[in-house]
């Protein structure tokens, strides 16, 4: 009886030391790097400044112009050549607001770049120097409700960035650094635009190897949207919560279209119909859309193949399932023996008597 007791402990403890086993987790780190921009630029604030900020805030008179102008400053120990461009204020898939594309869209005119002919200029700055830039604006012939934002960005050539490599005897793959100084002009002190936030269209698709839904979105008002957060959710045709996710602190340039890009952290979806749902709000604003996508058989293979992510196969569940089909076991083999001992132990009792 006590061999058959030893043996319940030891395979007690062995059930009892696989369940501590499922409870093991495991942690992940974030490194982050940053870099130095050896130039930046400043604005020369006319007359019609408005505010005392570092960027252009100007109160216009409509059918005039005006001459902006900006200062390069090389901080670098050798002359550099740089792209001084005025591009239109546009929002990116982060939703952050940046003045790198000068491309026109299909919301309203005119857009900052329209008021500018010499919209791009070439500049060589001596070095540790700095050197003034100037561009003529034209502005519309009638007033307009809000703003128009656009801003003028600063960087290095890229015939200079491969003239240096080359001095240098290697070749390297690099990043464009830009800096930027936004450009906003308004005909009225006051500002009574509305946002207008509306959703175009959805789609999956992939970037930079990831898996996303796409939910793209536009600002058709002449109105900054601050301090924006957003809460989404992708559903199945069976109204499933397939994928959730939130932003926050975001900023939307007026006159704006983005692509609000909301990670699959399960890997590409299965061929079939989805919305997605989503809130968006700023201060007492808000707005909120449910957009209908579908995803094709080729769509979903497209993704899923060009995609590092792939869809999750839950190891754990299995090695859950097998392990407690294994304790199981080891109890019905406990119970086995136990009755085992007990009849042998009352066929001895009858044999005695």
């Amino acid at each position: 009886m006590k061999t058959i007791q030893a043996k319940f402990y030891y395979l007690l403890f062995v059930a009892v030391f696989l369940m501590s086993f499922l409870s093991i987790t495991h942690n992940n780190q974030t490194v982050f790097a940053t870099s130095q921009i050896p130039f930046q630029l400043q604005a020369i604030h006319p007359d019609n400044q408005l505010n005392a900020n570092d960027y252009d805030d100007l109160l216009i008179t409509p059918n005039t112009s005006q001459d902006l102008s900006f200062v390069v400053q090389n901080s670098d120990n050798s002359a550099r050549t740089f792209v001084v461009e005025a591009n239109n204020a546009t929002t990116s898939d982060g939703i952050a607001v940046t003045y790198d594309e000068h491309e026109r869209n299909n919301l309203l005119s005119p857009m900052f770049s329209d008021l500018i002919a010499n919209r791009k200029q070439k500049i060589t700055v001596p070095a540790n120097t700095s050197q003034t830039v100037t561009f003529n604006l034209k502005y519309p012939s009638q007033q307009f409700d809000g703003v128009i934002l656009g801003g003028i960005t600063v960087y290095l050539d890229d015939s200079d960035t491969q003239n240096k490599q080359s001095d240098n005897g290697s070749f390297a793959i690099t990043n464009r650094f830009t800096y930027s100084n936004a450009v906003q002009l308004r005909t009225s002190k006051e500002i009574t635009a509305v946002p207008k936030l509306i959703a175009n269209k959805a789609e999956m698709t992939t970037s930079n190897a990831y898996p996303y839904v796409k939910v793209n979105l536009s600002n058709s008002a002449r109105a900054i949207i601050k301090q924006m957060s957003t809460e989404n959710t992708i559903q199945d045709s069976s109204g499933k919560i397939v994928e959730s996710y939130k932003t926050t602190n975001g900023q939307v340039a007026p006159n704006s279209d983005f692509n609000l890009a909301i990670p699959l952290t399960n890997g590409a979806l299965p061929a079939g119909k989805y919305h997605a749902i989503g809130t968006a709000t700023s201060g007492n604003q808000s707005w909120t859309w449910n957009q209908e996508f579908e995803v094709t058989n080729d769509n979903s293979k497209s993704v899923d193949h060009e995609s590092i992510i792939k869809p999750k196969v839950n190891y754990w569940l299995y090695l859950s399932l097998l392990l407690l089909l294994l304790i199981i076991v080891l109890i019905i083999v406990i119970i086995f023996l136990i009755i085992k001992n007990r009849k042998k132990e009352d066929k001895n009792n009858e044999k005695i008597n």
